[in-house]
């Protein structure tokens, strides 16, 4: 659905949204002068039912909106400027609203289902699919050289640096190459792993202080002497 006629819906519901607004302001007043009255006031269950009805229908429309613009986002900005971290967590959101508007889907309709929540949980549904694929390539331990085993499979010719975007990767057939990916991506986070273990032995080594004396009377041959940090380094690593 184009974010258009999202937006034109959207539209539709805040003058709405507005109407109810109105006779809540009415409601309010008039059950302000039935107490200066002393008349008894009954809560209109009717209406709050209707307005509960109604939010949860704003609320779908309002993360179909969100959801078409974030999504379109993802495919279509470089890639490298994507925080994966925040899609995932943008995803969970959807996919738990969703849960939670199944629910409560009386609010939405007579029969128990509703068509616009239905089309709305497969589109969230189809876009998870990817995620592990999308996680993958967003994966901060990728370098150059795992750039370049991934695209040589998608046949283009890599060049070094390029911004490139999800939407791009998909019409390269990166969906058919996910296996790949997700390899290359996990191997490079194991050398990631062993790179920062070997930073922190340089690290280690190269802030230990060797004191030496001589050894007896030689003059060519001396000892360490307080050998206990080298020790505790040497089992460390």
């Amino acid at each position: 659905m184009a974010i258009k006629d999202i937006s034109q819906i959207k539209t539709t519901l805040n003058d709405i949204q507005k109407q109810i607004q109105r006779q809540k302001d009415r409601d309010k007043n008039l059950v302000q002068y039935k107490g200066l009255m002393g008349l008894p006031v009954k809560k209109n269950v009717e209406f709050e039912e209707m307005e509960q009805k109604f939010n949860d229908r704003k609320l779908l429309w309002t993360n179909i909106e969100k959801f078409a613009k974030k999504s379109q986002d993802w495919l279509n900005n470089q890639f490298v400027t994507l925080e994966v971290e925040e899609i995932e967590k943008d995803m969970k959101f959807f996919e738990m609203s969703n849960i939670q508007l199944q629910m409560r889907v009386s609010n939405l309709s007579d029969t128990n289902q509703d068509k616009v929540l239905d089309f709305f949980i497969i589109e969230v549904k189809s876009l998870n699919v990817q995620m592990p694929l999308i996680s993958a390539l967003g994966n901060k331990d990728l370098r150059p050289r795992h750039w370049k085993q991934i695209f040589e499979a998608l046949n283009p010719n890599y060049q070094p640096g390029k911004q490139f975007t999800f939407q791009e990767l998909v019409e390269r057939g990166v969906l058919e190459k996910k296996d790949l990916v997700e390899d290359v991506s996990g191997r490079a986070s194991g050398e990631a792993q062993i790179e920062a273990q070997l930073e922190a032995i340089k690290k280690k080594w190269s802030e230990l202080v060797f004191e030496v004396f001589p050894y007896r009377d030689a003059k060519d041959k001396f000892i360490i002497k307080g050998i206990e940090d080298i020790m505790t380094a040497l089992d460390d690593h």
